[in-house]
């Protein structure tokens, strides 16, 4: 089971870099014609998916969250 680490400004944040992250990549990707923008917009996935989740690794092994006590729940 995943414990939450994010809270909703990380998430907020996340979701965001993640969509900039998308768009750019399409953009060097396709416009450009560079494989790079294969890569990022694999970051764009990573932090789209670590938002929609609430649970971040590097947080876990850490061992630090930005969620609220009452709203780390199991997921």
């Amino acid at each position: 089971m995943l414990k939450r680490n994010l809270g909703s400004v990380d998430k907020t944040i996340r979701i965001a870099m993640g969509l900039m992250l998308l768009a750019g990549g399409w953009y060097v990707a396709f416009i450009l014609s560079s494989a790079y923008g294969l890569l990022i917009a694999a970051g764009g996935v990573v932090a789209m998916v670590t938002a929609l989740l609430r649970w971040c690794p590097i947080y876990a092994i850490v061992g630090i969250s930005s969620c609220p006590l009452h709203d780390q729940v199991r997921v």
